[in-house]
């Protein structure tokens, strides 16, 4: 095994109905095998390709958890793209510094934090966290 990408893989393959990935949001538990997590990944993947991100970009991830934050990041790692980690109680200055330095070509974002990255920066391309399940296959 050589990669992250490569392990989700063959966990995918090996373990098909183990849980890969449990998160309790409120009252609602969410939960996704293997496979389930590797087919997201693999949608998130093509999302960044269908958004001209290339092997290299970076793409901003400033989300609170969430279960789609760890298919998008396999996903990002997928497209050999960078994911750029931001903790979404960080301060606009710190944001607005770090979008400055790594030059993102996309942000993975809530509905909410995208609002305030287009403010800071007018970035056009945002990807909401809820949508992943709606990508085509």
């Amino acid at each position: 095994m050589d990669t992250l990408v490569e392990l989700l893989d063959m966990s995918a393959q090996r373990f098909p109905s183990n849980t890969a990935v449990t998160m309790r949001i409120g009252v609602r538990s969410t939960h996704y095998t293997y496979p389930e997590l590797w087919d997201r990944a693999g949608r998130f993947a093509a999302l960044l390709v269908r958004q001209s991100v290339a092997p290299g970009d970076r793409v901003v991830f400033w989300s609170p958890n969430h279960p789609d934050y760890v298919a998008a990041l396999f996903g990002t790692f997928m497209a050999g793209a960078v994911a750029v980690p931001l903790d979404v109680a960080c301060s606009r200055d710190f944001t607005e510094r770090v979008l400055r330095q790594t030059s993102p070509t996309l942000a993975f974002a809530t509905q909410k934090l995208a609002g305030v990255l287009a403010e800071s920066i007018g970035w056009p391309a945002f990807f909401i966290v809820s949508t992943i399940a709606a990508l085509p296959a």
